[in-house]
């Protein structure tokens, strides 16, 4: 989480949705870290006029947590897991994907257009590299190649409320149909 005082902002940052890259950008903005970096502290939101929170497309998320794993988790797919078994087994661990940081914000930023929204947030053009360098630990996939029409189903009706709430859906990547 972090924070700055002047403006009264609160912004949180979620594991996988740049996350890294966006404190970089908060952090030469004035933000100052509060708490470990994704967590939330209590104290400080009440400080808070608006509170910010990165969000992102739960299928490219998930497909993005596969491929790159989790932090000091390394890659699942070299655990022998497949695809489907990792989300059937993330879904038996948690509820929700962004629920716990959405539930405190006044303001979404989407992962998908972070650039422009996170320029929004700061006041100025967003410089960092990784910022910008989304989604290359795929190898430029699309998340749709992750996914068959069963664990399509099982990701709408699992993370359908959480899908609804952002405004997200599931997305063919027609360059690849």
């Amino acid at each position: 989480m972090y924070f700055h005082e002047p403006s009264a902002t609160a912004y949180l940052v979620p594991p996988r949705t740049a996350s890294r890259a966006t404190a970089e950008v908060l952090q030469i903005a004035g933000f100052e870290r509060v708490e470990s970096h994704h967590e939330i502290c209590k104290e400080t939101l009440d400080k808070a006029d608006r509170v910010y929170c990165t969000v992102r497309n739960p299928f490219d998320c998930l497909a993005s947590w596969w491929t790159s794993g989790q932090p000091r988790g390394g890659r699942w797919a070299k655990r022998g897991m497949s695809f489907e078994e990792y989300v059937i087994a993330f879904k038996a661990n948690r509820v929700h994907l962004f629920k716990r940081w959405t539930d405190h914000a006044t303001d979404l930023v989407r992962y998908e257009t972070l650039d422009r929204d996170l320029s929004e947030v700061v006041g100025c053009d967003v410089v960092a590299p990784r910022v910008t360098d989304r989604g290359s630990h795929r190898g430029g996939r699309h998340y749709s190649e992750y996914y068959t029409p069963r664990l399509r189903l099982f990701v709408d009706t699992e993370f359908g409320d959480e899908l609804e709430s952002l405004g997200y859906s599931y997305e063919v990547n027609h360059a690849i149909c």
